[in-house]
């Protein structure tokens, strides 16, 4: 089941939706931590989703 931010109370254009998609951005610290780091500035409320893949790295 997939809760989308409107199902938490949060309405549309009030948020941003990131996601990780390739192994290798997940499987360095140094590259997930950057991709993270690059979202610390923006002042919305941030979403960041992550795959199956990064789950079980």
């Amino acid at each position: 089941m997939v809760t989308v931010p409107e199902d938490l109370g949060v309405n549309p254009k009030e948020y941003l939706v990131a996601t990780v998609h390739r192994v290798s951005n997940a499987d360095s610290f140094k590259n997930l931590s950057s991709i993270v780091n690059a979202f610390c500035g923006v002042d919305i409320l941030l979403f960041f989703r992550y795959t199956q893949e990064l789950k079980n790295t």
